[in-house]
């Protein structure tokens, strides 16, 4: 299986980093790409999860000399539920195409809990999740 998003970060990197420097020209080739990024990301997680998941949160990270060795980061906060409290993050490194997922709010409903488990048991030491670890 090839998830979607690691396509989406490859074109998102070789656009910011063929046109430009300037930071404002940057965020806006970013956010043309948003709903490409939510479409990738929630496809994805629905190929290993079986349920369908919707994005309530974007963030993007250009040129942060405190965030992540200075990488250009993705951050979608995503639901399966408008009811249910359950969310996870996904970060996505843009320039080394890396994705985590990480579950920010433990769900209230049990029919959450095997995707919950499922992110949980492949975390790393920073309690993070990579996506392609998910890979059948």
């Amino acid at each position: 299986m090839k998830f979607k998003i690691y396509q989406c970060l490859t074109k998102l990197s070789q656009e910011l980093y063929s046109v430009t420097d300037d930071l404002l020209t940057n965020y806006s080739i970013c956010w043309k790409n948003a709903s490409l990024f939510a479409e990738a990301i929630t496809s994805d997680i629905q190929s290993i999860s079986g349920i369908k998941c919707f994005v309530t949160g974007v963030r993007f990270i250009l040129e942060d000399t405190a965030y992540k060795q200075s990488a250009s980061g993705c951050i979608m906060e995503l639901k399966f539920d408008q009811e249910d409290e359950f969310i996870i993050t996904s970060e996505c490194l843009i320039d080394f195409g890396r994705v985590w997922l990480r579950v920010k709010q433990r769900p209230s409903s049990r029919k959450y809990d095997a995707i919950f488990e499922l992110i949980e048991a492949k975390y790393d030491s920073e309690f993070k999740s990579e996506l392609k670890e998910f890979e059948k």
